[in-house]
């Protein structure tokens, strides 16, 4: 779960006037609880009396239910409770990604952003009313366990999640390095409950790597991919700055004299909607839809579109699957429908369908004080808006929310490889738990076509780049390759940069 820091969020700061409005109510309801009984009974026949409009109308009652509480439950009831329970309940009329940020989870929203922080490496959503795993982070204490997307987190401890929000969630699952936190998922593509025990472990979040970064994690595959002019960057989040970070490692790229690009997003689950739209103008010309985001205030309904020249134009394949998600959607969207990029995704698996805009309003008042007696920092999250990718933008254009985007070419694989991908530090920039082989013999068919090949494509449409990819890059794909270059245990990698071969191959002929 992504998020920006403090001064950040001021900056960005929506206040609806029917906030405002509820405000207002409960604020009055406040000030009827520290009164004296005389003065509630006072209050109780103002309240009984005022107009508070066709949607506030029962502000009153909730002010009666209080007191009822109050005076006649069987123990006693610390009001600060009552009150955090009600506003609670004001969220669980919405959808599970709005809800109420107390100080503690308003703090923890900014540590996140920085992209550092204590837990077991997971983000999680509400999906079909189950706590859902979006994606485990790679390299985390979480895919080292084996956790998966779209594993059902069904038990925290000994509590059963029915009814959990995601932010109770979080705050149970992070806690401090060394401590340990048990949980049962149910996974679906196997139909049974699986328990977890998992160590809990400082989570620092890089949100670039590449290719032509400096360091021993660049491997001899990916060098080898550099030698053919092939550049690889992975976006593991969108967090702060990251659209500068990828415009330096493209510049690095230029000087290397690349020629293609393999951009992967898997495992990606979001972040900024700003920075997801940064990352987009990086690839399109200017004046280009990105995205548009649908509310209902008309402040919300906005178009964002590529402010400057792209910077990046060479053929791009990128890579993603059911852990893709929010930001990430918003950029593979948009690459898609402009022709931009190739998506390449597991076989069956769209991307995983999130498309609501969340605002992080800060409050003035607070249920907490620091120990002089001044009020902690606390807010709202709230999902303002959908956002709709270009070609979803007209009257007939729907969400992808809930439903995600559909990979151009598909690629089988099996459970266990994706797991191992995960589990073994097989990523670039993730620590190996158990190296993985850089070099081996190529797996071959009855046919003699390399195992990534054989396993095919799916045409989903006939794209431009499709067709260019069937014309050309599958007689080339089967061709004896002299260039050949060193295997890697990634299929899904290694299909995506026989694809780009064939890009190449495609593009250079029509210059």
């Amino acid at each position: 779960m992504q998020s920006v820091m403090r001064k950040r969020l001021i900056g960005a700061l929506r206040l609806e006037s029917g906030l405002l409005l509820i405000g207002v109510a409960l604020l009055s309801v406040t000030a009827y609880l520290l009164a004296t009984m005389d003065q509630r009974a006072r209050a109780t026949e103002r309240i009984k009396q005022t107009d508070y409009g066709e949607d506030y109308r029962f502000a009153g009652v909730m002010a009666e239910a209080f007191l009822q509480i109050q005076e006649k439950y069987v123990e006693e009831v610390a009001p600060k409770d009552l009150f955090e329970g009600a506003l609670a309940g004001l969220f669980d009329a919405l959808d599970p990604h709005s809800g109420y940020l107390g100080a503690d989870n308003f703090k923890e929203l900014e540590k996140n952003t920085e992209g550092e922080f204590s837990g077991i490496g997971i983000h999680i959503d509400v999906r079909d009313d189950v706590l859902t795993v979006i994606s485990p982070i790679p390299g985390t204490p979480a895919a080292r366990a084996g956790i998966r997307a779209w594993d059902r987190i069904i038990k925290i401890g000994e509590d059963s999640t029915e009814g959990m929000t995601t932010r109770d969630a979080v705050k149970r699952l992070t806690g401090p390095v060394g401590s340990s936190v048990g949980f049962v998922v149910y996974r679906e593509s196997e139909r049974r409950r699986i328990p977890f025990t998992v160590i809990r472990d400082r989570i620092v979040i890089e949100n670039v790597y590449s290719n032509v970064d400096d360091g021993e994690r660049v491997t001899p595959y990916f060098e080898h991919l550099l030698a053919e002019r092939i550049g690889y960057a992975r976006v593991t989040s969108f967090s702060e700055n990251v659209s500068e970070r990828l415009a330096k490692v493209f510049e690095r790229m230029k000087d290397k004299e690349v020629e293609g690009l393999i951009l992967d997003v898997r495992w990606n689950s979001g972040g900024l909607l700003t920075e997801g739209i940064k990352v987009s103008d990086l690839f399109l010309d200017e004046g280009k839809l990105i995205v548009a985001t649908k509310g209902r205030l008309a402040e919300q309904n906005e178009e964002y579109r590529a402010k400057t020249s792209r910077k990046v134009d060479w053929p791009i394949v990128m890579l993603v699957n059911r852990g893709s998600a929010s930001a990430t959607e918003i950029l593979a969207g948009a690459l898609k429908d402009h022709k931009r990029a190739v998506l390449i995704g597991p076989e069956g698996e769209n991307t995983y369908g999130k498309a609501l805009v969340q605002t992080i309003a800060p409050l003035v008042a607070s249920f907490e004080q620091d120990k002089d007696g001044n009020d902690l920092p606390n807010a709202i999250r709230l999902t303002t808006a959908k956002y709709y990718s270009p070609s979803n933008v007209g009257p007939e254009g729907k969400s992808i929310d809930g439903v995600g985007i559909e990979p151009d070419l598909t690629v089988k694989l099996s459970l266990q490889h994706t797991s191992d991908l995960l589990m073994k530090g097989m990523l670039l920039g993730d620590p190996s738990q158990e190296k993985p082989p850089e070099l081996r013999e190529e797996a071959k068919n009855e046919n003699g076509d390399t195992s990534a090949t054989a396993q095919g494509a799916e045409r989903n449409g006939a794209s431009d780049m499709e067709l260019a990819v069937e014309r050309e890059g599958l007689f080339y794909l089967k061709k004896k390759d002299e260039r050949k270059a060193p295997e890697t245990e990634d299929i899904q990698l290694r299909y995506g940069v026989d694809v780009l071969r064939a890009l190449l191959i495609a593009d250079n002929g029509k210059k």
